[in-house]
């Protein structure tokens, strides 16, 4: 609506001044035609790159929850860290020592998750530096999962003309002997 007044009054001011009339209907259109290809573009940006945006989001959301909610800024009471990720983090302490990670209490996993957290443990970046590597492993497991469904649906389009001909073959087959069959008794 403003758009439509700013441009009425411009329509207005330039055909006192020229003879020949501004089409604010046309301008409105050209402008309704650019913000949606540019909508259309940001989702295209979406579309494109999945995994950077999942993963940004998973990032985001990783720093950001457990301050709000273990640090009880938002929620008093509501703990965002499960009762695992605490025994993650123990073990790996464990082997960083160079001691079982099986010594933790209730750490029933397989050794080489607290090798690998035992990286980050006892640095400033303990807290999350596991949440990291879950996130993006997690990441990564989506991309394979989209991956392997893309490839498959291309080989099944691919697939589908000649298993539904030799479908249709093989029917007519069964068919024409079932009838012969129950022709013959």
């Amino acid at each position: 609506h403003t758009y439509s007044h700013a441009c009425n009054n411009q329509a207005r001011k330039h055909s006192s001044a020229n003879k020949s009339p501004i089409n604010c209907t046309k301008i409105n259109q050209t402008k309704s035609n650019n913000s949606t290809k540019m909508s259309k573009e940001r989702m295209n940006i979406f579309a494109r790159h999945p995994f950077i945006i999942g993963l940004t989001i998973r990032l985001i959301l990783m720093s950001a929850l457990p301050k709000l909610l273990d640090d009880g800024i938002l929620l008093q009471g509501v703990k965002y860290t499960d009762i695992d990720y605490l025994v993650f983090t123990d073990a790996a302490r464990l082997v960083k020592m160079g001691q079982s990670p099986f010594k933790r209490h209730t750490y029933r996993y397989t050794p080489f998750m607290a090798l690998i957290l035992s990286y980050g443990a006892d640095t400033p970046y303990e807290r999350y530096y596991g949440r990291f590597l879950f996130c993006v492993a997690d990441a990564l497991c989506g991309l394979a999962i989209v991956t392997l469904r893309r490839k498959s649906r291309k080989s099944r389009r691919r697939g589908d003309d000649t298993s539904i001909r030799s479908t249709k073959s093989e029917g007519k087959k069964e068919g024409e002997s079932s009838s012969s069959s129950s022709s013959s008794s």
